[in-house]
């Protein structure tokens, strides 16, 4: 009885298509939180939430880094304002 062969098929890599589209975000959400516990049982929590529209061109990246820096430093600013208002940090 004769068996049969199969052809051996090339199979599809990465090398041979091309490279996967990178998606491209229409809107990107930063958010940035911090608690810190003023008295016993009284956390101070402060969060900031950003959703920036993209354009073309815009690199997400860099938005992405540029927006955490500046509400990074909105939010210390605020949560240095709850401990100047309600008092020391608990040790």
């Amino acid at each position: 009885m004769a068996t049969s062969r199969l052809k051996k098929r090339r199979t599809t890599t990465q090398r041979d298509s091309a490279p996967p589209k990178q998606r491209t975000p229409e809107t990107l959400t930063v958010t940035v939180s911090k608690t810190v516990q003023i008295k016993q049982f009284e956390p101070a929590t402060v969060t900031i939430t950003e959703i920036h529209q993209l354009t073309d061109g815009d690199d997400a990246r860099r938005v992405r880094s540029e927006v955490y820096s500046n509400i990074s430093k909105s939010v210390v600013r605020m949560i240095n304002n709850e401990i100047a208002v309600h008092g020391n940090i608990e040790d």
